[in-house]
Formats: C-alpha cells, sequence, structure tokens
C-alpha cells in the first residue's frame, strides 16, 4: 500500500517585532512625564530707559525754548522797520556853529583884542612921554601920534579880530557839522547794533532749539540701544522657558515619528498536508470491470485486453493457477 498527498493548506501569521513594541511601549510610557503647562512669569518688552525717560522729560520742559528766546527779537526787530537816518539840518548846524562860538569869543578873541587895547594905550602913554620929553605934550604933535597910535591899534584889533572871528566860525562850524555827522553815525550804528542783537536772539532761538533737539535725539538713541538690549535678553529668557516646555514633546514626537516609520508587522507563511491512503489495485479493477463490457473484434473485450496488457504478470499468474 502506497500514500499520496491529496490536499494541501497554506496559513499566514502576523506578529510585531518584540523590539518594536518594547520600543514603542517606552516611548508610550514618557507621555506621563510630559512638562504639564505653566505660565511663564519671566519678564516681558524691556520698560523705558533712563534715557528715555530723560529725554521725555527734557521734551516737555523745552518744548518751545528756543522759538520763545528768538521771539524776543520781534520787537526790536520792528522797531528797526521803520528806522530812518539823521539829515544833516542847516538850520541846526548854524545854530551849533553860533553855540560854540560864544565861549570862542569869550575866551579867544575877548583876550586878544583887549590886549591889543592894552598896547595901543601903552603905545601912546610911551609917545606922550616922547614928546613931553621933547617940550610937544599937549600940542598938536601930540594928538597926531596918539591917533596915528591909536588908529594903528584899531587896524591890529580888527584884522585880528576878523582873522579870529573867522577861524574860530570854520572851527565851529567844522565842529558842528562833525557833532550832526557823528550823531548820525551813531544813529546807524545803535541800528546796526540792535539789528544785530535781534537777529542774534533769532538766531540763538533756532540755535537752542536745534541743540535741544540733538539732545532729545542722542537720549533717545542711546535709550533704544539699551532697551533693545534688554528685550534681547528677556525673549532668550522666554525662549528658554519655552525650549524647556515644548523641546520634550517635541522629542518624543520624533521618536514616534521615527517608530511610526519602521514595518510594524512581520509575516510568516506555512504550508500544511493532509496524506490519505487507497488501493490502488481495486481502483483499477473496478476500471476492469468497467472496461470489460466494451466488446472489440476476435470475442475480446477492451477492459480484457487492457487490463490483461496492464498487468500481465498478475493475470498471466492467475491463468496458469487456473490451468493448473
Amino acid at each position: 500500500m502506497k500514500s499520496q498527498p491529496v490536499t494541501q493548506s497554506t496559513s499566514q501569521q502576523t506578529t510585531l517585532p518584540a523590539w518594536l513594541s518594547g520600543a514603542s511601549q517606552g516611548v508610550a510610557g514618557k507621555l506621563g512625564s510630559l512638562p504639564s503647562y505653566s505660565a511663564y512669569t519671566g519678564p516681558g518688552p524691556a520698560g523705558l530707559t533712563p534715557q528715555q525717560i530723560q529725554a521725555l522729560g527734557l521734551s516737555s520742559s523745552n518744548v518751545g525754548q528756543g522759538q520763545a528766546i528768538a521771539s524776543g527779537a520781534y520787537s526790536p526787530l520792528n522797531s528797526l522797520t521803520g528806522f530812518q537816518m539823521p539829515t544833516i539840518d542847516p538850520t541846526k548846524l548854524g545854530a551849533d556853529a553860533q553855540s560854540l562860538m560864544n565861549p570862542y569869543i569869550q575866551s579867544v578873541i575877548d583876550p586878544a583884542t583887549a590886549a591889543i587895547d592894552r598896547n595901543t594905550q601903552q603905545a601912546m602913554n610911551q609917545t606922550d612921554t616922547s614928546l613931553a620929553a621933547q617940550h610937544a605934550f599937549g600940542g598938536s604933535r601930540q594928538g597926531v601920534a596918539d591917533a596915528t597910535v591909536a588908529t594903528q591899534g584899531a587896524l591890529q584889533k580888527s584884522q585880528l579880530t576878523s582873522q579870529l572871528m573867522s577861524q574860530g566860525y570854520s572851527a565851529a562850524q567844522a565842529a558842528a557839522m562833525a557833532e550832526q555827522q557823528s550823531n548820525q553815525s551813531a544813529a546807524a550804528t545803535g541800528a546796526g547794533i540792535r539789528a544785530g542783537a535781534a537777529n542774534s536772539l533769532a538766531g540763538l532761538g533756532g540755535n537752542i532749539g536745534a541743540m535741544n533737539t540733538a539732545d532729545l535725539q542722542n537720549l533717545l538713541a542711546a535709550g533704544g540701544v539699551g532697551q533693545q538690549s534688554q528685550t534681547a535678553q528677556n525673549l532668550f529668557q522666554y525662549q528658554n522657558w519655552m525650549n524647556n516646555l515644548t523641546m520634550p514633546g517635541q522629542l518624543l514626537g520624533q521618536q514616534a515619528g521615527i517608530l511610526g516609520s519602521l514595518p510594524h508587522d512581520t509575516s510568516q507563511t506555512g504550508q500544511s498536508t493532509q496524506m490519505s491512503y487507497s488501493n490502488p489495485l481495486m481502483g483499477l479493477a473496478g476500471l476492469g470491470l468497467g472496461l470489460g463490457s466494451l466488446g472489440m473484434g476476435g470475442g475480446t473485450t477492451l477492459g480484457g485486453g487492457l487490463i490483461s496488457g496492464l498487468f500481465p504478470s498478475l493475470f498471466g499468474k492467475q491463468q496458469q493457477q487456473a490451468g493448473g
């Protein structure tokens, strides 16, 4: 009797590798150790620096300071808009010259003419003395001599007076002219000084305003640098807090992502064979019975010829036993 396979089945089993299962459980176990949320209590944006606070104070106290100083130039400048240069007044020039002549006459001409009068009188006295010595005193010769001396004295006095008056008046007129010119120049100089002072006030106001603005800008710039630096430090602290809060979860997420990208199953395929046992001769005998009924020429059948051909030894042995 011989065995032959007649049926065959296939089975497949999916399992998670032990190392992957352990790694996944390890990642899942870390979820409970993640930091819980807590509000950030560190410093926020930096506040105003001392320089910025100082700038704010100056911007309030210095508002309009330069403008107020510059506005002080308005009144003197406005008064100069109608300024008129003093002119030379001939009438006043004559009066001033005459006023200068009076002391000149008193101090120069009068003493000079008085000296001439004295000299003339002395000359006459000398002439009279000389005539008296000649026994001509009281005569006509004395009268002629005295008249000659008096005439000469009067002529000298007249010439000197005229000369002194001319010189004095020219000097007085020049002095009066110089005085009016000096007054004219002084008025122009005074107007220029007032204009310069007013313009200086206007420029000073503008300069003070510009300096105040520069001070504010410098303070704000310096304070801004300090504020930005402090803000950057505060942001660094906040970022550290954020990293401490979120980094564990991010790292755990990375681990879970790596595990998720790995193969999660393995397949094992197996085959099983079922065996059945049967007698091949019994099958063939049945086959022979069926085939034996089929007739063939010469008085033989298909079944008998086929069987005897397939198993000649068996049928030959049976025939021998039958003939005996």
